[in-house]
């Protein structure tokens, strides 16, 4: 053997915690686990992106070089309780290291341009997400991921994580969400799931877009919705609107598919709804002219 060490707490609270995965490339060796009952930063070091747990539980993502010594490692996660339902793969690029996760957090974890800003579910649910640290353990984004969940599943959800040789990002898992994932081009654009049960999803971001930081990223952070809550009238703006025709979904809580009403190539766009929903919770996704996700919106009906 040439060297082993030791990671953890001696602490019967902290039995949940442990290392889910781990992956070597020519920069060190990376360790991605849970903190469960951890007290203070054990899994952190000075000047990373957090050095404390936030929630009751955290995960981590920690570096160590080929002889065994740590060079730094931080927190990440939510305000509530996070885990991970993947296998916990650990995607390394070009100075970037992308993980997935779920989350049962209330306050809303995703960085401006993300690729999906508002988490689909409630923080009873839950939420999987993926995001991206540099090789100094400073996050670079965090984006949400898939659609709203059906009510009466019992099942949750997973996200793992792969780069290839071109630095394509995959995601890949299981999901009960019926919208939020499939393209037009993709084997099963609207799926079906009459029984509640996970089946598998399969997406490829290209190199840009796993960015979450390009020209058309930033083209998205003025992409708004107004009246919000409203009496079923709302009304869009940004500059993507006029750049393409964009495709509005309207889905309600449970993810069912409600309404695509028509839009057209302008900047402010106003949708009257009123009459058509009622009182309650909507997700409003935007899609491009190639049915690509742009941008959820969490919209209330009252």
């Amino acid at each position: 053997m040439v060297w082993g060490t030791s990671i953890g707490v001696n602490n019967p609270s902290a039995a949940g915690s442990g290392i889910f995965n781990f992956n070597v490339n020519q920069n060190g060796i990376y360790l991605y686990g849970i903190a469960d009952g951890v007290v203070g930063s054990y899994y952190a070091t000075p000047g990373t992106y957090r050095t404390q747990i936030l929630g009751g539980t955290d995960l981590f993502l920690n570096k160590f070089d080929d002889t065994g010594n740590r060079l730094w490692g931080t927190y990440f996660g939510g305000n509530g309780f996070d885990d991970i339902l993947g296998s916990g793969e650990i995607a390394l690029g070009n100075n970037k290291i992308v993980v997935g996760g779920n989350t049962f957090g209330t306050d809303n974890m995703s960085t401006p341009g993300a690729f999906l800003a508002t988490p689909p579910n409630n923080s009873y649910w839950g939420n999987v997400f993926f995001t991206s640290f540099d090789d100094s353990g400073n996050r670079q984004f965090c984006s949400y991921f898939g659609g709203a969940k059906n009510l009466n599943s019992i099942y949750g959800e997973s996200i793992n994580t792969s780069f290839d040789h071109a630095g394509n990002l995959y995601l890949w898992g299981s999901t009960t969400a019926i919208s939020g994932i499939a393209t037009s081009n993709g084997a099963y654009p609207n799926a079906i799931n009459p029984q509640d049960l996970p089946f598998g999803y399969l997406v490829k971001f290209s190199p840009k877009e796993s960015e979450m930081g390009t020209s058309e990223v930033e083209l998205l952070k003025d992409l708004v919705l107004y009246n919000n809550p409203n009496n079923g009238n709302f009304t869009l703006s940004g500059n993507v609107l006029e750049k393409q025709r964009c495709k509005v979904k309207i889905y309600d809580s449970a993810g069912r598919f409600l309404a695509s009403p028509l839009s057209k190539k302008a900047k402010t766009q106003n949708f009257d709804m009123h009459g058509f929903l009622k009182n309650g919770i909507y997700m409003i996704h935007i899609l491009d002219e190639n049915d690509k996700n742009l941008k959820v919106f969490k919209m209330t009906v009252n």
